[in-house]
């Protein structure tokens, strides 16, 4: 077969508007690449060395909060956090994170749910405490564990920081509310 002939029938295999089939693979890479690159978060960090020590005393005058999600369930799915309105910081696999809070009520919401998960509490200075996020099929529950727990699930974590965004700013102390007096 000729030269001619060759590129000649090649030419005929690949229609018009068709790619060859490398085109095709690096069409279908891209693709891939545009896909998997909106699934990213890149304002999730994981950090060597966690900005606030889950174990440490709280700042003065403040509570300190870390939510807890020791489970690989649902691995790839990023879980954000509001106390009182406000973003204090995202799960995504097994991580945790910590924020302080000033004395007073709480509350602390996960936001993927319809009513979302949340749990109330009332917050003092000096006060830690550690709350067990367990992510379900359509339902998310949040428990407050003691602080006896609390070493042994943050051992099987990573600490998580959420990062601001145009979008979002991310408190690092959140506000309370006051305490109802009877």
């Amino acid at each position: 077969m000729s030269m001619k002939t060759m590129e000649s029938t090649q030419s005929t295999k690949v229609g018009r508007g068709q790619l060859p089939p490398r085109g095709r693979g690096l069409r279908a890479g891209l693709l891939a690449a545009l896909l998997l690159g909106g699934c990213m978060r890149s304002d999730l960090l994981f950090p060597d060395l966690a900005p606030i020590d889950p174990l440490a005393a709280p700042v003065y005058g403040m509570a300190q909060i870390c939510v807890v999600r020791p489970h690989t369930w649902a691995m790839a799915r990023t879980m954000f956090f509001h106390d009182n309105g406000n973003v204090v910081g995202a799960t995504r696999g097994p991580s945790y994170f910590c924020y302080a809070a000033q004395p007073g009520v709480h509350r602390l919401e996960v936001l993927d749910g319809s009513p979302p998960p949340a749990v109330e509490f009332a917050a003092a200075a000096g006060q830690r405490l550690f709350f067990h996020h367990r992510v379900g099929i359509g339902h998310d529950r949040l428990t407050l564990m003691t602080e006896e727990e609390a070493p042994e699930l943050l051992d099987k974590c990573e600490y998580s920081q959420l990062l601001d965004t145009p979008q979002r700013v991310v408190t690092s102390e959140a506000p309370a509310r006051p305490l109802t007096k009877p």
